[in-house]
């Protein structure tokens, strides 16, 4: 287990390495240097001696590897630099927003798995009825519907038409709703699919029939036999969808002028605001791969069999 940890972690780093040069040359790569960006923010008239003076100031008068040696450095320190906006250092404002991000993310995150759970199981129990084809159905088009537009039917429907819920904001808890919805609507109907898919597979098993046929109660059969070997598929599909999860958070921030980090990165992108995009993407990155770490090392402990492959591949 804890080789198998030392392993990933390991690969973590590389993978935030190699992001790293990458995002650190495509910033000097693509059109308008960081100093003009700074210096339109700063507004003014741009001449060569301010574009000498900021270069200097910022260290870009040296070679691209000092430059990227002496921007790692800091960055091991989680030190990203400063926002062109508001000149607060980039992990500052990240983290004074990230909350806001996660009281949509986890509720939604949580909906989804229930409702998946509880639908696929309905559909499974009663499959090929009219309902398992309505379920099938309707979780196919509502994860095809993109979450920008979700999002505005039920504004117009709830906030607009019937006057249930507000539209923006998040001063009390009926601004939840309609971010919170939205983004569980689409999660759930994939959820729906892969989980009715797995459970599909432990009902026809050979295992799953011969607890059948031992005369197991109802609850026992589906509590034990049928729950628990669906646990790994529910938990691998759970982290195939973090980053379609934080994709997702992010357009809907934006479509409800939610207070958190997508909104705010939307906004730096838009006025190209270099430190808190690169920040942003590698903080996300280190998140997601530390998720997947974890539900990783969780499906080890659940089923002993993933470290008897291991002991047999070192042989």
């Amino acid at each position: 287990m804890w080789r198998f940890a030392v392993n990933r972690l390991f690969i973590i780093f590389l993978t935030l390495f190699f992001l790293s040069i990458f995002l650190f040359f495509l910033v000097r790569i693509i059109p308008g240097s960081p100093e003009m960006v700074i210096l339109l923010q700063r507004g003014g008239i741009i001449n060569t001696e301010e574009l000498t003076n900021l270069r200097e100031e910022l260290g870009h008068n040296t070679s691209l590897f000092n430059q990227y040696i002496g921007w790692a450095m800091k960055m091991i320190r989680f030190d990203f630099g400063a926002s062109y906006q508001s000149n607060l250092p980039v992990v500052e404002e990240i983290f004074s927003r990230i909350n806001g991000t996660l009281l949509l993310a986890g509720p939604s995150l949580a909906i989804s798995t229930l409702a998946g759970i509880i639908i696929s199981f309905y559909a499974t129990l009663y499959n090929g009825s009219r309902w398992d084809k309505w379920i099938g159905n309707i979780s196919i088009f509502l994860s095809s519907l993109p979450n920008y537009l979700v999002g505005l039917l039920l504004v117009l429907i709830f906030s607009i038409h019937w006057k249930i819920t507000p539209v923006y904001g998040n001063d009390t808890w009926l601004h939840f709703i309609l971010p919170i919805v939205t983004a569980s609507l689409s999660l759930s109907a994939v959820f729906v699919q892969l989980f009715r898919q797995i459970i599909g597979e432990v009902i026809e098993s050979l295992y799953f029939e011969a607890a059948r046929a031992r005369g197991l109660k109802n609850v026992v059969l589906y509590s034990r036999t049928l729950y628990l070997p669906c646990i790994h598929g529910f938990l691998t599909v759970i982290a195939a969808n973090i980053g379609s999860l934080w994709g997702s958070i992010i357009v809907i921030e934006t479509t409800f002028a939610w207070p958190g980090i997508g909104n705010y990165i939307i906004h730096a992108v838009s006025v190209r605001d270099y430190p808190v995009i690169i920040g942003f993407t590698l903080i996300m990155a280190l998140f997601t791969m530390l998720i997947y770490l974890i539900i990783d090392m969780l499906l080890r402990y659940i089923d002993p069999r993933q470290k008897w492959k291991e002991r047999g591949r070192e042989w």
